[in-house]
Parts: C-alpha cells; sequence; structure tokens
C-alpha cells in the first residue's frame, strides 16, 4: 500500500542517521525551518517525513519529546514503511524508491538543493 501526502512539498530524511545527536538534529531543523519557509507559496503543504530503520517506539518517543518544541512547528510523519510518497529524498538509502526528486550527498547540500528546486518551482 502506498501512503501519498497530497499538495505536498514534502523532504524524505532518515531518523537514524540524526536520532543519537542532538548537535545534528537542531541543525537539520533549522534547515527544515529554512525549507519550510521558501514553500509560502501556491497552498503547497510542507511535510518532513522521518523514514527509520530498526528503531524502538521508545526512542522515536524520545526523540519527539526532546525536540517537541521544534516539531510543533512542522508537519511531520514518521514511519518505517519506505513506500511513503516523498517529493524529494535527502538520503542515500536505496531502499526508499517512493520519490520524485532525490540528492545523494551531505544532508546539508540536500537542504540547500532543496531550497534551490523550491525557488525555481516558484518562477516557473
Amino acid at each position: 500500500m502506498k501512503t501519498v501526502i497530497g499538495k505536498s512539498r514534502s523532504i524524505g530524511i532518515k531518523l537514524n542517521d540524526i536520532i543519537n545527536n542532538n548537535q545534528l538534529a537542531i541543525e537539520i531543523f533549522n534547515n527544515i525551518k529554512l525549507c519550510s519557509d521558501v514553500l509560502s507559496f501556491n497552498g503547497h503543504e510542507f511535510n518532513v517525513i522521518f523514514y527509520h530503520e530498526g528503531l524502538s517506539s521508545n526512542e522515536i518517543k524520545l526523540f519527539v519529546k526532546k525536540h517537541t518544541d521544534k516539531l510543533f512547528h512542522i508537519n511531520s510523519v514518521f514511519t518505517k514503511n519506505k513506500n511513503v510518497r516523498v517529493f524529494f529524498l535527502n538520503s542515500y538509502d536505496d531502499d526508499i524508491c517512493n520519490y520524485r526528486y532525490r540528492y545523494k550527498g551531505n544532508i546539508f547540500g540536500g537542504f540547500e538543493q532543496y531550497r534551490k528546486l523550491m525557488k525555481h518551482i516558484k518562477i516557473r
């Protein structure tokens, strides 16, 4: 079964890559905020899909509790389902294959490419 998030310009991130690094998570949330700010046009919704693999529900709950103040301001989905459709995938994970655009490289480079893509779409 495929899950599709409607008129969303979602970005997918692998939670496993950031869950144990608080400083990295904070920097990523700052970049997510920048991406969200770029996307304030055409009624498109911004979502962050956090894919995870092998994480317990307690680990995810702890992450959510630790970052509730940041998660409160974004639409986020936590899933181990690799068939959830994402607009822009920012991951090396080849198992996730349901995306429109993909960036393989440094996660911060991916955020930069996402913002460039959204600015280009806005101009079109």
